[in-house]
């Protein structure tokens, strides 16, 4: 794999670079290539011999001991989306519409 951003890839590819961004996002859900690029990060690993549990247990490490809190919060993210915690099921949502906030008016 040459080209690890979408956006580049699709300008190799001959794509205009108003496009590209779009294309290139595009692209990344089309089954044939997201199945392509699942294949190409399982080499990758095999060849640097690393496994999702060990990536996980470094980005656990980090948003815990990370010394800088950008880190920390950067990982936690990247935690969150991974383990599905951001993923909003119906019974969340009923509860989160029914939410209402009121702000003092400003007389």
């Amino acid at each position: 794999m040459i080209d690890s951003n979408a956006s580049a890839a699709a300008l190799r590819a001959g794509y205009k670079k108003k496009a590209a961004a779009r294309t290139g996002s595009e692209n990344l859900y089309k089954p044939l290539i997201k199945a392509r690029l699942l294949e190409l990060g399982k080499d990758t690993a095999r060849k640097l011999e690393v496994s999702r549990e060990e990536v996980l247990k470094m980005i656990l490490t980090m948003a815990k001991e990370g010394e800088q809190e950008g880190n920390r919060i950067k990982a936690m993210d990247m935690l969150g989306k991974v383990t599905g915690i951001y993923e909003v099921d119906n019974s969340q949502t009923s509860t989160t519409q029914a939410i209402q906030i009121y702000l003092p008016s400003k007389e």
